[in-house]
């Protein structure tokens, strides 16, 4: 049985989407579908229900994923360990954020990482959330930044700066109420994410209730969306600044309707702990904390 079915199986029984589990391991659908068939013929049965493009955990495959996941987690930490004892500036550090994370705060802290440890290697991968807690968790990332609030007992949380929130929309968008602001259109982010709990909860706090909704789950379309006039959104402040500056975008102000920041952690597991892990996050706090 190999390292990599097992790698390949896990994945994509975590998303149920093939090509989603070749991005996270930088492979392509037909490799992983593959290396899952391989898989299926070594254990003699099938660990997925295939309904066109629909994936599910067969009986088998919901038997073997605890298992294949112990496994994963035993093997990466012990290459991880012996990485680390032949040399501590060439180990493997992978870190999962957020995509405004990702796009606008961590290069700089990952700058001054390569130019401390060069030899090192890097993987960063952008998700939601709950993607991160989960790589985190499960050991496939040594650390994460998110930017919901998290609560979780195998994990180390650590707030570690606020990100401020705007309301924003076209220059030819502006309400001259939140009777007319409420009344749309909105561009807001998919639900069933962090982020959408937060604009819930910031509506809900204000008894405001959004028409004529349009979801999506890219704060870079969001934006581009509003850029175009296609409605108003509440989206991270750092992410729409440039269009701010450019005219593009222009941000709404409402006496008492002013979106509170939000809460940004780092997410890791004390229990592993190694040399280039515990230097990126003195780095993380030194470049981003408040």
């Amino acid at each position: 049985m190999d390292f990599q079915h097992l790698q390949a199986f896990c994945r994509t029984a975590e998303t149920l989407n093939m090509t989603r589990a070749g991005e996270i391991l930088c492979l392509s659908q037909p490799a992983i579908s593959k290396q899952i068939q391989i898989l299926e013929r070594d254990l003699g049965g099938e660990l997925f229900i295939r309904q066109g493009r629909q994936l599910s955990l067969s009986p088998l495959g919901q038997l073997i994923l605890p298992h294949a996941r112990i496994v994963i987690q035993q093997v990466e930490e012990l290459q991880q360990e012996a990485a680390q004892a032949i040399d501590p500036l060439q180990g493997r550090l992978v870190v999962a954020a957020g995509s405004v994370t990702v796009a606008y705060l961590l290069p700089e802290v990952l700058a001054a990482f390569r130019r401390q440890y060069p030899k090192a290697q890097l993987a960063v991968f952008a998700g939601k959330t709950t993607e991160t807690v989960r790589m985190v968790d499960e050991g496939v990332a040594h650390v994460g930044l998110v930017s919901s609030k998290v609560i979780h007992h195998h994990l180390q949380v650590e707030p570690l700066f606020h990100d401020a929130m705007a309301i924003v929309a076209a220059p030819s968008f502006a309400a001259e109420d939140l009777a007319q602001l409420a009344a749309g259109p909105w561009l807001i982010f998919t639900r069933g994410t962090g982020f959408r709990t937060y604009i819930d909860d910031f509506f809900a706090e204000h008894q405001f209730v959004p028409q004529n909704v349009m979801e999506m789950d890219s704060i870079e379309a969001l934006r581009e969306m509003a850029a175009a006039g296609l409605g108003y959104s509440l989206l991270p402040l750092r992410a729409v600044m440039e269009a701010i500056d450019r005219g593009k975008l222009h941000i709404i102000h409402k006496e008492k309707f002013i979106p509170v920041s939000r809460c940004n952690s780092l997410i890791y597991r004390k229990e592993n702990s190694f040399f280039l892990k515990e230097e990126f996050l003195s780095l993380a706090r030194k470049f981003l904390r408040d």
